[in-house]
């Protein structure tokens, strides 16, 4: 236990400080704003570690700095690395004894969270370490050091819970769509939709929640179409590709996803990124559309082919349901997902008998 003497006085003001900045840390949805606050508050929480002499918690801290600073710009996983093998060596030439072992497994786990692309991991892991952290401070008798602990726990569920449940329109979008899809019994579109979800995770695994719910429901005009009396595709020499159909399957499909989005209380800016996005699903345009239209050709090269080749052929023709398979792979704008689709692709083309 530690006397009322001037550093460790000085080391609990410090803490309260950094307790604010903690807790408002993960209060921003925005990773830079988070790691803007935790920079102010490592800073202060290794100045508290050297106050009460403990000189292996202040070093492996003041390390927390520069990667904090690092992760405001990056989440190169090589420096991943490269922070835990600092922590590791200045463990090694400050350890003094076993309770040293504690904070460096805490902070292991919350460097591990500090270079994640998603965001809920990125808490979640974080809120692990600090967790350990805390009994570390409990262990070594500083009351501020666990409270600020504590309310960095408390903070991170207060904004899991607002930006990750309260307020989840994906799922809420999810459960839209698929019971949409079941209505007019076509599982196959609701397949295609999820696994759009999963390529766009793939090409982008730091997807915001507005790219995954336009993903999720880019399709949603197919389940209120009129089927019988759709003949935009039927009636035009280009087929899939006509204007006609492109435009309304687009529009449509933002205006209906649009209005649900209103429905469960969305703010404007949010329905207002998410029409936009479906509404050029088809077509592409910037960094984001061009990223949905990919995965929307990955999950059609996947999961759509059989239905094309047994049932598309006989409404349209084959030669329509062959310039569909090619439009939808030349579109495809990143390398990478060309490299993803080119297997199936050559299969959808042999299926077809070409």
């Amino acid at each position: 236990m530690y006397d009322l003497t001037l550093p460790f006085i000085f080391s609990q003001i410090a803490m309260f400080i950094a307790m604010g900045f903690d807790f408002l840390s993960l209060q921003f949805k925005k990773r830079e704003y988070t790691f803007l606050c935790l920079i102010v508050s490592a800073s202060l929480i290794s100045s508290h570690y050297f106050l009460l002499n403990k000189t292996a918690a202040g070093v492996i801290v003041f390390i927390s700095v520069l990667r904090f600073i690092t992760c405001y710009f990056t989440t190169n996983k090589k420096y991943l690395f490269i922070f835990i093998g600092l922590n590791t060596v200045s463990l090694f030439f400050t350890y003094k004894d076993i309770t040293d072992l504690i904070i460096y497994i805490g902070l292991i786990i919350f460097i591990i969270g500090n270079f994640q692309k998603d965001n809920r991991l990125m808490r979640k892991l974080m809120m692990g370490g600090t967790a350990i952290i805390a009994i570390y401070n409990a262990i070594i008798f500083s009351p501020m050091g666990v409270i600020t602990e504590v309310s960095f726990l408390v903070s991170g569920v207060i904004g899991y819970y607002r930006y990750y449940i309260k307020n989840n329109f994906y799922n809420k979008v999810k459960r839209f769509v698929i019971s949409s899809f079941k209505k007019v019994n076509d599982s196959n579109g609701i397949k295609h939709l999820l696994r759009t979800v999963h390529w766009v995770k793939k090409l982008k695994p730091s997807a915001d929640e507005v790219l995954l719910i336009a993903a999720v429901a880019h399709d949603i005009e197919r389940a209120f179409r009129d089927h019988k009396n759709y003949n935009f595709i039927k009636n035009s020499d280009k087929g899939f590709k006509s204007e006609e159909h492109l435009t309304h399957h687009q529009t449509e499909g933002a205006r209906i996803i649009g209005d649900y989005l209103k429905q469960i209380g969305a703010s404007e800016d949010m329905i207002n990124n998410i029409k936009i996005l479906v509404s050029r699903h088809e077509i592409g345009g910037s960094e984001e559309e061009n990223l949905l239209k990919d995965a929307d050709s990955l999950s059609f090269f996947e999961n759509n082919i059989n239905h094309f080749v047994n049932n598309k052929i006989a409404e349209t023709g084959k030669e329509k349901v062959k310039d569909k398979f090619d439009w939808m792979f030349n579109r495809i704008s990143s390398l990478k997902a060309k490299e993803l689709a080119q297997p199936f692709y050559d299969k959808a083309i042999k299926e077809l008998g070409f």
